[in-house]
């Protein structure tokens, strides 16, 4: 009955309904949002409370944490969606659905069968990473406050979303699947703008279908942006494919590794 949905805007929807919390329930949502981002699953109440209220607040943290706990469990609908024993703390996996675990199960399955170098056929590989495009709707909580507790979380994810998604598009490319890996190329850069080697592999792609100057227009976006938020210029490896386009050479696809 309970839907928690982190992966780009939060949103709560309670027994179908979507839930608006108010103002004075900015601290419960503080809460909702430490307990998935440290896990979701035994979390040490001690460590919320650490999280949570600053070091000024700290003498009467337990009884802040215990009234944000109150006010949650009212704005979840049910008293049981947060379970609390021991000193720890848990979201109800009975009552409450995180589009997170849901996403992080999937992408647990591709690492792995990605891993094992398992045969995977082109139109599955495809069906894979519509799935985790599905769910991935944008970075962990990205509209919510950049708090210390829940940056490391939404880092590591935004990570191991593009190292995924950039082994599928690589298969696909061995496959002369060329469109659907630009399309999944240029998602990753999306989520990831600075992923330089994902600009040089859609480079590559795009020479492969004929799209020369858009591959070349895709270099001068690269270049745009590592220098606007690094204060840097593409790689040698980057360099050297566009060198090639520009001369009207092919793109050696393995170069953009």
């Amino acid at each position: 009955p309970v839907r928690i949905y982190t992966l780009g805007r939060l949103s709560i929807v309670v027994d179908g309904r979507a839930m608006v919390p108010s103002g004075q329930q900015h601290k419960p949502v503080d809460l909702l949002q430490a307990i998935i981002s440290l896990g979701g699953r035994h979390i040490a109440i001690s460590r919320l409370i650490d999280s949570l209220w600053s070091d000024a607040e700290s003498r009467g943290g337990r009884g802040a944490f215990d009234a944000s706990l109150l006010r949650l469990r009212r704005l979840l609908g049910h008293d049981d969606a947060i379970l609390a024993d021991g000193g720890r703390v848990s979201l109800n996996e009975a009552l409450c659905w995180v589009d997170l675990w849901s996403f992080e199960r999937l992408l647990n399955r591709t690492e792995e069968a990605l891993a094992r170098h398992l045969p995977i056929e082109p139109d599955e590989l495809e069906r894979t990473s519509d799935s985790l495009l599905a769910l991935y709707r944008g970075d962990f909580l990205e509209r919510e406050s950049a708090h210390a507790w829940l940056l490391p979380r939404r880092d590591r994810l935004r990570q191991r979303v593009v190292g995924v998604l950039a082994e599928i598009a690589r298969l696909l490319e061995t496959s002369a699947r060329w469109l659907e890996a630009i399309r999944l190329y240029r998602r990753i850069i999306e989520i990831d703008p600075l992923a330089e080697a994902c600009y040089r592999r859609l480079m590559a792609s795009l020479q492969q279908t004929g799209e020369t100057a858009e591959a070349l227009r895709v270099h001068a976006r690269c270049r745009e942006v590592l220098h606007s938020t690094l204060g840097a210029t593409p790689s040698r490896e980057t360099e050297a494919i566009y060198d090639t386009l520009r001369d009207g050479g092919p793109a050696n696809p393995s170069a953009s590794a």
